[in-house]
């Protein structure tokens, strides 16, 4: 269940110097194989440079727009690159962070409302850095940490269809240990803590059942649904009092 998260450079000409020190921050990364960059240098002689330049755009996890007064210039890269990757990102299909190079007013662009980089938008060619391997490397490390969390949650994808399909089968046990490694790698996801309660209930396990769906509560108190499995799980205990308030609060909410 690995998986390689693919960068795509939106930047002017004009800063390619700049770009190439970002890319050596990024190089662990990309040795470790948890990353593949692209830009449009990586176009191959004979290569149709648009439909290379579409591709990686339509297909790339992460799109940084390294923003200055060049790229807010380039009608190539402010009006199309940057337009198509905001498309991506607002259908979340992609996660575009902006990462402000060189002074520019940027604020009102149409990403202007997403967190930039380096830390607290400070430009990399500022002089507030005691050198431009430091904010570099502030770039890298917020780019490190997108990273992995697109990547955590394509395991919890993963292993939430994995678990269903297990539990389809009527293979438990074995559903039970993927939805747990979605809790691995986020605690908080409340359908992992349902569907181990649903599990939990088809192995006859209703106290450690009653524990998931209480989780799950504690993460979404305002969800009807599960005060009805809480209530159906107590029903299997025998606790029928507790059961009744259960289905009493499904049905009026005092949320």
């Amino acid at each position: 269940m690995e998986q390689s998260i693919e960068i795509f450079f939106c930047y002017a000409r004009e800063d390619e110097p700049l770009r190439q020190e970002l890319e050596k921050q990024l190089r662990a990364l990309r040795r470790q194989g948890i990353i593949n960059l692209w830009h449009d240098r990586d176009i191959s002689a004979g290569e149709e440079w648009q439909r290379a330049i579409d591709k990686h755009l339509n297909s790339a996890n992460i799109i940084l727009l390294l923003v200055s007064p060049d790229f807010i210039d380039s009608d190539y890269c402010y009006g199309i690159e940057m337009k198509r990757a905001m498309e991506r990102h607002e259908r979340e299909d992609a996660r575009v962070i902006p990462i402000i190079l060189r002074p520019v007013y940027w604020q009102k662009a149409p990403f202007g409302r997403l967190q930039a980089l380096p830390t607290d938008a400070v430009p990399v060619t500022s002089p507030v850095w005691h050198t431009q391997d430091e904010a570099f490397f502030n770039v890298a490390e917020g780019i490190r940490l997108a990273v992995e969390e697109i990547l955590a949650k394509g395991q919890v994808k993963q292993w939430y269809e994995k678990g269903l399909q297990l539990q389809e089968q009527k293979h438990y046990e074995d559903a039970l240990v993927a939805f747990n490694q979605m809790l691995r790698f986020d605690p908080n996801n409340v359908e992992a803590y349902v569907n181990n309660g649903n599990v939990l209930i088809a192995l006859k396990r209703y106290e450690d059942a009653l524990a998931a769906f209480n989780q799950a509560l504690r993460l979404d108190p305002n969800n009807a649904h599960l005060y009805i499995n809480k209530g159906d799980t107590l029903i299997a205990l025998k606790r029928y009092e507790d059961a009744l308030v259960a289905y009493n609060i499904s049905i009026n909410p005092c949320f």
